[in-house]
């Protein structure tokens, strides 16, 4: 008889793990904290045009009234006359008794009565009682090119009783002419030529043109003075008439591109703190990527220069015509920017949306 199969076991059911910690939900992504660089542009771009149209130079009419310093403080101040117009440049009469000297670097010939005087630095003009004296200085182009030289107008400190007026071209020669104005009552002053390989007798004019680049020291026997007239300095020439013919009444003045007040110190091409650059009234110096003047902006036929006056131990002289003006390093600019901003409204509105394109350029921008 057979047995039945025994049943077998079923395997005891595997241990179930220990129960772990529960799981931990995994954080939202972040947003990466970034700039928009098409933002970054515009905000750059606008900050620019809010600098260029706030700073942007502008030609402003000249009050003839204003005089402009040059002082003898240390450092020593000088006016510097770029590209004034050719002929007279500068003219004293003196009429006041004493010697009058004219010192010039390098020697210079010319023709005496009895031949050539070579080597001549000094004249040396004797002047009497109720007699004149007669100096002109006139620009001379350089050769082969017809450009006037640039001019600077200084004080060397010295005697005040006896002032010293120094004169100054560069790029071009001067030309110089004396002259003992004959008295009725005598022989007259004369001109007496010193420091020279040569000499000849007291001459009654003298007419020159000297080296390239000469310095010039006139010293003078007498200070000016409204009262009696001792001595008269005149800036430029009489402006001519309709027919060529010069004003009676008119006031010598001397057209130029730019005048410039810098220190003796500094080279003729330094940034001057005090720049008048000539333009028409109005005009917008659009032409530099940064805002600002220099004498390649400046433009002949709108500034003149006139009335040279010793003051104290300096210069002054005044100003007409239209220029882009600079004054104690300010430029002056084009106001439109200042007034918008002074409204109140146009205020607010500029400064929402400056606030708006900053917020834009973004302080977020999309996921990582």
């Amino acid at each position: 008889m057979t047995r039945p199969p025994k049943p077998r076991r079923a395997p005891a059911p595997a241990s179930a793990p220990p129960p772990g910690p529960p799981p931990v939900p995994s954080a939202p992504p972040k947003r990466a904290w970034r700039l928009r660089w098409e933002g970054v542009v515009l905000v750059l771009i606008a900050a620019y045009a809010y600098y260029f149209f706030g700073n942007l130079p502008q030609a402003q009419s000249l009050d003839p009234s204003a005089v402009w310093p040059a002082t003898t403080p240390s450092p020593q101040s000088r006016f510097v006359l770029r590209g004034p117009a050719p002929g007279r440049l500068l003219s004293i009469d003196v009429r006041c008794p004493g010697v009058a000297t004219l010192a010039i670097t390098p020697a210079v010939d010319f023709a005496g009565p009895d031949g050539p005087l070579k080597g001549v630095r000094k004249l040396r003009m004797a002047n009497g009682k109720d007699q004149a004296l007669s100096l002109e200085i006139a620009t001379a182009g350089a050769a082969g090119s017809g450009r006037m030289p640039d001019i600077v107008l200084e004080r060397p400190v010295g005697d005040a009783a006896a002032p010293v007026l120094r004169l100054s071209a560069h790029g071009g020669p001067l030309q110089v002419k004396a002259a003992a104005i004959p008295d009725e009552h005598g022989p007259g002053p004369r001109i007496f030529v010193v420091d020279g390989s040569a000499s000849g007798p007291a001459l009654q004019t003298v007419e020159m043109v000297t080296a390239a680049d000469p310095v010039i020291d006139i010293t003078l026997p007498c200070r000016p003075s409204e009262e009696t007239s001792p001595l008269v300095i005149s800036l430029g020439a009489l402006p001519p008439g309709a027919q060529g013919v010069e004003h009676p009444d008119a006031d010598p003045v001397l057209a130029l591109k730019s005048i410039a007040i810098i220190s003796a110190h500094d080279s003729l091409g330094a940034n001057a703190r005090w720049l008048a650059c000539g333009a028409p009234e109005g005009r917008l110096n659009w032409r530099r990527p940064t805002p600002g003047i220099g004498v390649g902006d400046c433009a002949a036929g709108w500034l003149s220069a006139s009335n040279l006056q010793l003051a104290g131990r300096g210069l002054s002289l005044s100003l007409q015509g239209s220029a882009y003006m600079r004054e104690n390093k300010v430029t002056y600019a084009w106001p439109l920017m200042h007034e918008l901003y002074e409204n109140e409204i146009v205020k607010i509105v500029l400064t929402g949306a400056a606030l708006a394109l900053v917020g834009w350029a973004g302080l977020r921008g999309g996921k990582d």
